[in-house]
C-alpha cells in the first residue's frame, strides 16, 4: 500500500513537472511572438504609474482587480515577466489538474487542450487563460454539489477578466434539462441569425457602456473594418457549429440526462451562438466563443470514448488529425513571426 501511494505521488509529480514545462514554452512564446504581449506590457505600465491609494479608492467590480492589483505588486517587485512566468505556470498547473480530475481520460483531455487553447491562451491571452482556470474549477465544484463555492470562483474569475461572468449560466444548465434543451434549440437555429442579417451586438454594446466602456473598443469602424481580413471567421463557425451538432449527436443518450454533460457541452453551445449572433463584429464574437469553449477538451473526450466503443475508429484517427492540423494551423496564425516564409 505504501508503495502504491508512493507511485502515485511520483506519478503526480511527473504529471506536474509536464504541465510546468508546457507553461513554460507558453510564456517563450508569449514574449517572444505573440502580438498581444505589447499590450501586456502597456497595461502594465499604465497601472504601475498609479498610487496604491488611487487603485484602492477607484475599485468597482469591473475593474478586474484580481490581476491588475498583483500585477502592479509582483511586477513592481520581482518584474513583470518574472510575475507573468510564475502566475503562468501556477494558473496552467491549477486548471490541467482539475481537467484531470474531471476526465475519464485524462492524457486525451490535455491533449485536446494543447491542440485547440494552450497557443491561444497561454502563449496569447493571458488574463482569459488565468481566468478559465477558475472556471473550470468552478465547474468542478459544481459538480461537487458545492454551488456556492462555484458561485464565488465564478465570481472571483470576473475580477480577472469580467466577461466571465457569462459562466453563471452553467447554474440554470446544470440544474434545469428544459431550460438545456431551449439552449440546444437556439445554437440549432442560431445561423438563422445570420441568414437574415439580425445582429444583436448593439444591445451587447448598449450593455458594455454601462458596465465598463473599455469594451465599446470593439465598435470602433476602424476595428470592425479590419476584424475578417484573413476571411476565416465563417470557416471557422461553420467548423465548430458542425462539431458541437455532431457531439450533440453522438452523446444523445447522455447529454440530455446527465447535468455533468450538460454543462460541458451547453457552455460550448453558448460559444457558438454569440459567433452567429454577433457576426458582424467578429473580434468580440470570437473572442466570446472561444471563452466559452473552454470546456471543448471534456466534452471532446467522451465523444471520443464513445466512437471508440461504438467502433467508429476511422472517425476517431480523423479526429486527432484534426486537432493536430487545428494547431498547427493555430500555431501558424498566431505566431507568423516563427515561420520563415511568413516573416
Amino acid at each position: 500500500m505504501e508503495f502504491m501511494k508512493f507511485q502515485l505521488k511520483r506519478n503526480q509529480v511527473l504529471t506536474n513537472a509536464i504541465y510546468l514545462t508546457l507553461a513554460l514554452i507558453s510564456f517563450l512564446l508569449m514574449i517572444s511572438a505573440s502580438k498581444d504581449w505589447k499590450d501586456y506590457k502597456w497595461l502594465f505600465l499604465l497601472i504601475e504609474e498609479r498610487n496604491w491609494i488611487d487603485l484602492v479608492l477607484s475599485f468597482s467590480l469591473t475593474q478586474e482587480a484580481l490581476y491588475f492589483w498583483p500585477s502592479k505588486f509582483f511586477g513592481e517587485w520581482i518584474g513583470f515577466k518574472s510575475f507573468i512566468l510564475l502566475t503562468t505556470m501556477a494558473f496552467l498547473t491549477l486548471k490541467l489538474n482539475f481537467y484531470q480530475k474531471m476526465s475519464d481520460r485524462p492524457w486525451l483531455t490535455i491533449f485536446f487542450y494543447c491542440c485547440f487553447y494552450l497557443f491561444l491562451l497561454e502563449g496569447t491571452v493571458l488574463r482569459v487563460a488565468y481566468a478559465t482556470a477558475l472556471v473550470i474549477m468552478a465547474i468542478y465544484t459544481l459538480y461537487d454539489k458545492k454551488p456556492i463555492i462555484s458561485f464565488c470562483l465564478i465570481l472571483l474569475s470576473s475580477q480577472i477578466h469580467f466577461t466571465c461572468l457569462v459562466f453563471l449560466i452553467i447554474f440554470p444548465i446544470f440544474y434545469s434539462r428544459h431550460f438545456f434543451t431551449a439552449l440546444v434549440i437556439v445554437f440549432v437555429l442560431s445561423p438563422l441569425f445570420i441568414f437574415f442579417n439580425i445582429s444583436i451586438f448593439q444591445i451587447i454594446e448598449l450593455m458594455s457602456a454601462y458596465i465598463n466602456q473599455k469594451y465599446l473598443f470593439y465598435s470602433d469602424p476602424t476595428l470592425i473594418s479590419e476584424q475578417n481580413r484573413t476571411g476565416l471567421f465563417f470557416y471557422f463557425l461553420a467548423i465548430f457549429y458542425a462539431l458541437n451538432l455532431f457531439v450533440i449527436y453522438t452523446l444523445r443518450h447522455s447529454v440530455f440526462s446527465d447535468p455533468k454533460v450538460r454543462v460541458l457541452v451547453g457552455t460550448g453551445l453558448m460559444g457558438i451562438i454569440f459567433m452567429s449572433t454577433m457576426y458582424t463584429h467578429v473580434a468580440p464574437a470570437t473572442r466570446l466563443a472561444e471563452l466559452m469553449m473552454i470546456t471543448l477538451p471534456l466534452y471532446l473526450t467522451s465523444a471520443f470514448l464513445e466512437w471508440r466503443k461504438s467502433k467508429y475508429y476511422w472517425v476517431s484517427y480523423l479526429f486527432i488529425i484534426f486537432a493536430v492540423l487545428y494547431a498547427l494551423a493555430r500555431f501558424v496564425y498566431l505566431y507568423p513571426s516563427l515561420i520563415p516564409f511568413l516573416k
